[in-house]
């Protein structure tokens, strides 16, 4: 039987495709800029969105353990339908009433993110191993990864292109939050449809069982990434690159409006971008199989840090979208080689744990590097003569390939000292 006939390997699938193709984020930025918040006000928001998974994602990937997966997914469409209805029905005017809307739909955002992050793919992992044995699991998780990519392109095809289509900052900002609110009760269908494989074991849980069982996982799965050098490595390494990338993915359409295209084209470039999920996966598994794990992220390190230092020189139209590219495709990578190499070394027991446990971290240096970004856009907006966002916007790129730079030097530089009897060389 292919493995994409497996039930749960479909449904994790259309769940990724759903949950993460938002037909708002070819205008993510200058949406929230339109409906009359600051670029300062933007970035304490999405570090809100990233607190509140720092918050909640071990505790939910825990709970994924221990419950069952099937229950957090559930969860996640729930609260991803909370956080579009707040958008698509708040008043506008009161930039007060706004900010603390948004603050709530980012709370909600990082909740149903925290829910769905780990559980998915644990639920369909576990499902795939069962049926072709752990011997052929790591080549044939690869493969449904690779398909992964390929229709999350489709979808972020079809997001970009017909949210952008559809935007209009005059007449309404919100017709992609209103498609957003439709797939989000998409989302929570196909959750319903998944099939729980450790549904027996987990109907015994009560209450209190289930906190102790919850605490347990967090702190053995913490204590596991620090005595594991090659998980310690590959969360350190991908928590810098998915910080600055995030960050930069996150302020694109102001980019995009700073390089001198129109709000009608973002859709056309977000969907050339999520075009690339059809090469970028073919690439990332050859590398895998050719390179080791270090290579490749040397490998990645260089590539980024091009593409940050070519997006600081903000150069006009498709010259400074080529740069956009390099730094879209690298984010492809880092999830595509996380996902193989921690799946590789986890335990079955504590997966969804793990991997939310690293989507933690994420977040926290994500939510950090927000903090930071609001405080750099305020200092050079005081200190500026030329105080608006587009001006202000520009200069603070050019801080970001010198953060990579020294974050990702401290790290080598650490793994350059690291006591050879412990780093694990067969892995890294």
């Amino acid at each position: 039987m292919s493995i994409f006939k497996i039930r749960n390997v479909q449904l994790f699938i259309a769940f990724r495709v759903l949950f993460n193709a938002r037909f708002y984020y070819p205008i993510f930025t200058i949406l929230f800029l339109d409906f009359g918040l600051s670029l300062e006000q933007f970035a304490i928001l999405n570090t809100v969105w990233a607190a509140a998974i720092v918050l909640f994602d071990v505790p939910a990937g825990a709970l994924a353990d221990v419950l069952g997966r099937k229950k957090l997914l559930i969860a996640a469409g729930i609260f991803m339908i909370a956080e579009m209805a707040i958008l698509c029905f708040v008043p506008k005017g009161n930039i007060e009433l706004l900010f603390w809307a948004f603050a709530l739909n980012r709370v909600l955002s990082g909740a149903a993110e925290s829910c769905a992050s780990g559980a998915d793919e644990a639920l369909a992992y576990e499902s795939l191993q069962k049926q072709v044995g752990a011997e052929k699991i790591n080549s044939e998780w690869a493969k449904v990864l690779e398909r992964l990519s390929k229709l999350q392109s489709i979808g972020f095809v079809v997001a970009m292109t017909v949210g952008a289509a559809v935007y209009d900052s005059k007449l309404n900002t919100r017709y992609p939050l209103y498609l957003n609110l439709l797939t989000a009760f998409g989302v929570l269908w196909i959750a319903l449809q998944m099939r729980e494989e450790n549904a027996a074991a987990t109907a015994k849980n009560v209450f209190w069982k289930t906190v102790k069982e919850t605490n347990h996982m967090i702190l053995n799965a913490g204590k596991w990434i620090v005595s594991t050098p090659f998980a310690l490595a590959l969360v350190c390494t991908g928590f810098i690159f998915d910080s600055v990338i995030r960050m930069f993915m996150t302020l694109g359409g102001q980019y995009y409006r700073q390089i001198g295209f129109p709000e009608s084209s973002f859709g056309i470039i977000g969907s050339c971008f999520a075009a690339l999920g059809f090469v970028t996966p073919i690439v990332a598994r050859f590398m895998v199989g050719k390179f080791s794990a270090l290579t490749n992220l040397l490998i990645l390190s260089v590539t980024v840090f091009i593409g940050l230092l070519g997006l600081s020189q903000v150069f006009p139209t498709f010259g400074g979208l080529v740069f956009a590219v390099v730094l879209y495709s690298s984010m492809s990578f880092v999830g595509f080689f996380l996902s193989h190499y921690l799946n590789q070394i986890a335990r079955p027991q504590m997966r969804a744990t793990l991997l939310s446990f690293k989507s933690l971290l994420f977040n926290l240096f994500y939510g950090l590097i927000g903090i930071a970004y609001s405080v750099l856009v305020a200092g050079l907006r005081q200190s500026s003569v030329d105080k608006s966002d587009a001006s202000v916007f520009k200069s603070a790129l050019a801080y970001f390939p010198w953060y990579f730079f020294v974050m990702i030097s401290i790290f080598f530089m650490i793994y350059a000292f690291w006591p050879r009897k412990t780093r694990n060389e067969s892995a890294i």
